[in-house]
């Protein structure tokens, strides 16, 4: 008889597959519709910096949360709506100077006025006075900002022009606040800034979109590299023959520039649809390699866009964002994750259907990995109308991954299907290190009698290393692998499935 590894546990709240690591939802003081902009470290903390939609208003406030490592909201502010709002645009962001943080937007400074602003906030949750960055722009707002290494920040985001159009937002600020300069960088149509990043020499990274380059009318990737004075350095734009979208940059100067978003086939017509895009590039702004994902899983799942990215460890990066899960010919928004080495090539892509209820949608906007090398992402979660049970408007929702992109102790990233659905004997078995260097071992929180066979496959399919083993637990010596992604298999004397994931040797 074979005795096989129980993990799951029952519980009389929501599981997700086996109790999960930090999983909360968070709602603001008003209990309004927030939408996460951003998610930062201070001082060993989480700040989640997000809008919020009261239902007695039409236009988004700020809040802002801060919550310990294990889940605990230390504090949670609001602006008021019916005071100085910060109205968002699309979106805003946080920046964390030492001890102090700033949150960036758009302040309705009346009825009909938009104007570019930051906000500072406590380590206590107290929201400052609202701070105007006009220098004669008539509407903008802010969408990103960076620190810079003097102790000020480089804020970007959007600004109308004289042209009716408007173009790329940047402006420098010291310590103290004062503008050291403003430019506006764009084309003669829309341009749209979204993110800031730092680049080599001190100086910046400009993305968004913009109507005025590629196929003229349509949004395409678009990218400005400028000096620490602002003084650019190279444009370009990236695209198909639709809409094209930038959510997010990260700059790595041992990697590169890696974008985020979406995009749109090479050509038109039907039945092509967009898909989640990542793309890498050198200084100068050339493709070093880019990947695109808008294929169907089993007709049920798709991958729709990716909105942010980390850089995890020396040579990997984790890739947040949203795809859809197909209910009775309805779609329903899903996180997505995929963890790329800095070549590109695919370690590990994840659904994550367990997160939301059956009839509610979630996704991923934003990941860190704070300086223990825990991973955190926020999101958004909307609840199932048709479980009574599943309460609350659209909320924040924060997910703790582990290295390889799981959201649960034991789980194992899957490959070739769109989920690991852990029976009980794949939710008990564990590899680790995965990465692996010299032995990596299997192991099983209960003795499993009978024999268990591991073999291991190269990409090509061809076997490159078997071992049977009995008991709970066994070390497996890879010092013979070259490094690279392989097939790790377990079969089971007893059991009618096989378990499959992805094994990194380095």
């Amino acid at each position: 008889m074979l005795f096989l590894c129980s993990c799951m546990l029952s519980c009389t709240t929501k599981v997700i597959a086996q109790q999960p690591y930090l999983f909360k939802r968070l709602s603001d003081p008003v209990d309004g519709f927030e939408y996460p902009y951003s998610i930062d470290e201070v001082n060993g903390n989480i700040l989640v910096t997000a809008g919020s939609y009261p239902p007695s208003s039409n236009s988004y406030a700020v809040c802002s949360f801060v919550l310990n490592p294990v889940g605990d909201v230390l504090f949670k502010d609001y602006l008021a709506y019916d005071s100085v709002s910060v109205f968002s645009g699309y979106r805003g962001s946080s920046i964390v100077i030492d001890d102090s943080i700033f949150l960036t937007g758009g302040l309705q400074w009346n009825q009909d006025s938009i104007l570019p602003g930051v906000i500072g906030v406590s380590l206590s949750g107290n929201i400052g006075i609202p701070r105007l960055i006009d220098g004669g722009v008539d509407f903008g707002g802010f969408n990103d900002g960076v620190a810079t290494d003097d102790g000020g920040m480089l804020l970007f985001g959007i600004a109308k022009t004289d042209t009716g159009y408007v173009d790329y937002l940047a402006v420098r600020v010291n310590a103290e606040g004062e503008i050291q300069w403003m430019k506006t960088y764009g084309t003669d149509w829309w341009d749209r800034g979204y993110s800031v990043c730092h680049g080599p020499d001190g100086g910046f990274f400009l993305g968004g979109v913009s109507k005025g380059v590629g196929h003229v009318g349509r949004n395409h990737i678009f990218i400005i590299r400028i000096d620490s004075t602002g003084k650019e350095i190279w444009r370009g734009d990236w695209g198909g023959y639709y809409d094209d979208w930038l959510a997010n940059m990260e700059y790595n100067p041992e990697v590169g520039l890696l974008v985020v978003g979406s995009r749109s086939p090479e050509q038109g017509g039907p039945g092509l649809q967009e898909g989640a895009y990542a793309m890498l590039l050198n200084d100068y702004g050339d493709l070093l390699w880019d990947v695109f994902y808008n294929e169907v899983v089993g007709d049920t799942v798709s991958m729709d866009a990716f909105f942010s990215a980390e850089f995890i460890g020396e040579d990997r990066v984790l890739i947040v964002g949203q795809g859809y899960k197909v209910i009775d010919l309805m779609p329903y928004s899903i996180p997505h994750a995929v963890i790329l080495d800095k070549y590109g090539n695919e370690l590990m892509k994840r659904h994550y259907t367990s997160i939301p209820a059956t009839y509610s949608h979630a996704w991923f906007e934003d990941v860190i990995q704070l300086d223990d090398g825990r991973i955190f992402v926020s999101g958004i979660y909307l609840p199932d109308t048709t479980n009574a049970q599943d309460t609350g408007n659209q909320d924040i929702l924060i997910v703790e991954l582990d290295e390889n992109g799981c959201e649960y102790p034991g789980c194992q990233p899957p490959l070739g299907r769109e989920e690991v659905k852990a029976t009980q004997a794949e939710a008990g078995w564990k590899v680790y290190p995965n990465p692996a260097k010299d032995v990596f071992t299997l192991s099983c929180g209960h003795v499993s009698h009978g024999l268990t066979n591991v073999r291991i496959y190269n990409t090509a399919g061809q076997q490159v290393l078997q071992q049977s083993f009995s008991g709970s637990n066994v070390d497996v010596r890879v010092t013979d692998l070259a490094t690279g992604v392989y097939i790790l298999e377990l079969r089971s004397e007893g059991l009618n499935d096989v378990w499959r994931t992805k094994l990194v040797v380095r």
